[in-house]
């Protein structure tokens, strides 16, 4: 582990392994509440029957897991229009999606009380900042109007972090009291295994998670395509229903049109042997005048 974590002005943030733990723990637990209290209030803002559904009557009573879980499962499955009419793309709709499970291993971190390094707090805080500028533009007027400027300086915090200049996270080297330096030495090799096994279960569950839904999707997709190929098949049935047709049609046509043409001929023949016929008859009446 790392001994210290120093701003760029070179000020000591950490300055020994039980410091590093309390500002772990500390800053984690205020990611977790602040992350709650405004993804919380986004969707009773945008979203309020969720709150109902869940009788979720304040942050803490919603809790970050359960809270990322309903807003990917209402705004990234159910109600993907939204992200589209408020600007923001397929691409950084999934992204958000993905950050949403991410950011729920701040909850555990804190509640496990686990010791991360510099370059982990900072990628955490990349990935909640990205989760909180992209609420701030899917909330809408309604709650920017209420909670921009709050919202702004947590954002804020998670910038400065993201860019290694933590001017509102410096925690110099303090006396430690009894009972959190009792709390620091209680973390024992049992119960860092019994952290981790916990952390694999979350992860275990996450990844089941992901899992169902891509196996949703596949199933969504594949109806979408066994819908699309029905239709084409159907289509190309009833093309080949109407070629028939027009064959037949055609061919019903030229049989009456050689029919015609037949009993036309007949009846120009039949005109023809009348006239000649009649021809013969008046040539035999003639002859019989002149014999007489």
């Amino acid at each position: 582990m790392e001994s210290a974590l120093t701003s760029p002005g070179g000020v000591v943030i950490l300055g020994n392994e039980k410091n590093r733990f309390l500002f772990c723990y500390r800053l984690l637990s205020r990611w977790q509440n602040q992350l709650e209290y405004f993804l919380y209030h986004f969707c009773k803002t945008t979203a309020p029957q969720l709150l109902s559904e869940c009788h979720w009557s304040c942050p803490e009573a919603a809790e970050l897991s359960r809270l990322t879980e309903k807003i990917t499962e209402y705004f990234c499955f159910h109600h993907k229009r939204n992200f589209s009419s408020r600007g923001i793309s397929e691409q950084e709709r999934e992204s958000f999606c993905t950050k949403l499970q991410e950011i729920r291993q701040i909850r555990n971190f804190a509640v496990h009380r686990v010791t991360l390094n510099t370059n982990t707090i900072r990628r955490y805080a990349k990935i909640a900042l990205d989760v909180l500028r992209l609420v701030q533009r899917l909330g809408g007027e309604g709650f920017r109007k209420s909670f921009n400027d709050p919202l702004n300086q947590l954002i804020e915090t998670f910038w400065d972090i993201d860019n290694n200049t933590w001017p509102n996270m410096v925690f110099r080297d303090y006396p430690v009291t009894e009972i959190e330096k009792k709390c620091a030495e209680n973390l024992s090799r049992r119960e860092q295994k019994e952290i981790n096994l916990r952390r694999g279960i979350e992860d275990q569950k996450l990844a089941a998670q992901k899992r169902s839904n891509n196996i949703a999707r596949m199933a969504e997709d594949f109806e979408a395509s066994k819908k699309a190929e029905d239709t084409r098949r159907c289509q190309d049935q009833q093309e080949k229903e109407k070629a028939r047709s027009r064959k037949v049609e055609r061919a019903e046509k030229a049989r009456k049109q050689e029919e015609d043409s037949k009993m036309r001929k007949a009846e120009r023949a039949e005109k023809v042997r009348k006239q000649e016929e009649d021809v013969r008859a008046k040539q035999a009446a003639r002859a019989e005048l002149k014999g007489e």
